[in-house]
């Protein structure tokens, strides 16, 4: 499941297997709130991992007591994180939804609303549909100018002795490898290369 993706990561084959690890209590180890100690079974101003929620145990092997009480300690605000975002982000969507329920893009290609308000000129500023958009990659950007050369540029001899071209059909052919090399470095001036300046990506739409 785990190498499939479809369910779990290694972190939870690791904490049912070898160790839980040290519990997360408002980003920090649990706090020492029983009397200069996190709970009464250690002694006080102790710091020990132990004594500070690092669980030694397994849920294979099963938790002794004071750990189960620091994971639960972890998981009851990770509860109460969930509970809270989840009523305050779908109050949020559904504003949301209420507020662009009356959006339309007209004929004319602006977005208005149903008192013909201006809200935008083009739908998303590049009237694109989203759920067409994918990535591409451009691998003649990425060649550089000798690369690109003699994988384009046509060979005289090549030409003459194997086909009828005479000078202005060779002459057009070059003229297509000098606007096919424009072309390309007009890509690499709009499309950001990546941090080792060569694959070059952009993003288009595609028809399906």
């Amino acid at each position: 499941m785990i190498t499939a993706k479809s369910k779990g990561s290694e972190t939870n084959l690791t904490q049912i297997l070898f160790c839980l690890g040290n519990q997360n209590v408002d980003g920090k180890r649990c706090p020492l709130g029983f009397a200069r100690r996190a709970l009464p079974h250690f002694p006080k101003d102790d710091n020990s991992p132990e004594s500070r929620g690092f669980v030694f145990s397994s849920f294979y092997k099963g938790l002794k007591p004071h750990e189960f009480f620091f994971h639960s300690m972890g998981g009851r605000e990770g509860l109460s994180d969930t509970a809270v975002k989840t009523s305050r982000t779908g109050y949020i969507q559904r504003k949301l939804v209420k507020s662009l329920e009356d959006l339309v893009i007209q004929y004319d290609g602006t977005v208005r609303d149903s008192q013909k308000n201006l809200l935008q000129k083009l739908y998303g500023e590049d009237s694109f549909s989203a759920e067409y958009i994918e990535k591409h990659k451009i691998p003649d950007a990425e060649l550089s100018e000798e690369s690109f050369r003699s994988k384009y540029s046509w060979d005289r001899k090549l030409l003459e002795s194997r086909y009828k071209y005479d000078d202005h059909k060779i002459k057009r052919l070059n003229e297509e490898v000098e606007t096919l090399n424009r072309c390309r470095v007009r890509l690499r001036e709009i499309f950001i290369l990546n941090k080792d300046n060569t694959e070059v990506d952009y993003y288009a739409p595609i028809k399906i």
